[in-house]
């Protein structure tokens, strides 16, 4: 059994349709869905979303406000991506889920586009820059967000490794 956040989203949409033809899916999201076995719920509520993990193997966690640049304060993203994110963990714990899948970003090493060569990379300046001695953004590198959405993705990120 797979529960989705965001369901209703284009992600969560297409990986529900293709997860569904060997699992039980089911989904859960601030926007309503056609989907069977889908939901409308908050994920800030704890309570109203402690019961949809219950038997539940696998999370998927998609839900989040995507609006990223520095124009997107914490006030937007506090509650859809951080506490819905943090209760999403906890009620996954509570109800014994064995895998939660977190959907994170690249942007939570998106800072590294401001240091050379990356910089003149993304701009489109190749002159003089030889690919194999651009040293490779690996996951194992200290992560560098990129604006507030991304910090929230670490934070996420970070939960899981919690």
């Amino acid at each position: 059994k797979i529960l989705i956040t965001g369901v209703a989203g284009t992600i969560g949409g297409v990986l529900a349709e293709d997860l569904s033809r060997d699992h039980e899916v089911h989904g859960v999201d601030l926007r309503p869905s056609d989907r069977p076995n889908a939901v409308t719920a908050d994920l800030c509520d704890p309570e109203a979303i402690a019961p949809l993990f219950s038997g539940v193997d696998v999370a998927v966690h998609l839900a989040a406000d995507p609006r990223h640049g520095p124009e997107i304060g914490w006030d937007e993203l506090m509650r859809p991506n951080v506490i819905a994110t943090m209760n999403v963990f906890d009620a996954a714990h509570a109800a014994g889920v064995r895998r939660v899948v977190f959907a994170s970003s690249m942007h939570v090493m998106g800072g590294y586009e401001s240091d050379e060569p990356y910089r003149s990379i993304v701009s489109g300046r190749y002159e003089g820059i030889a690919p194999d001695t651009v040293p490779l953004v690996r996951g194992d590198l200290p992560v560098r967000p990129d604006a507030r959405y991304s910090a929230a993705k670490v934070f996420g990120e970070s939960l899981g490794r919690y």
